[in-house]
């Protein structure tokens, strides 16, 4: 399984704990809440870092087409395109 597919997983995961936190059959039993809420808790991190990455790749990914069309619009030459590839 890749990183990726794990990472998958971790957010499934992670929405069906949140999901699970709102369930009055989990709400009304202590013991129950008690373990989704530390699996939920051990998740957070990893869950938001994992958001945090998804969104900076979209940017990033943004950023890169917004240099494209720029170069086909005649705004950029094409070696200022390599040098911003590059940074």
């Amino acid at each position: 399984m890749s990183l990726l597919d794990q990472l998958t997983a971790v957010e499934r995961q992670y929405r069906e704990l949140e999901a699970q936190l709102g369930d009055p059959d989990v709400v009304n039993n202590p013991n129950r809440l008690k373990d989704v809420a530390k699996r939920f808790r051990d998740l957070s991190d990893l869950y938001r870092a994992y958001e945090q990455y998804r969104e900076r790749l979209a940017k990033d990914h943004d950023n890169v087409a917004s240099v494209r069309r720029a170069e086909e619009s005649g705004c950029i030459l094409v070696e200022d395109r390599a040098f911003l590839e590059r940074v």
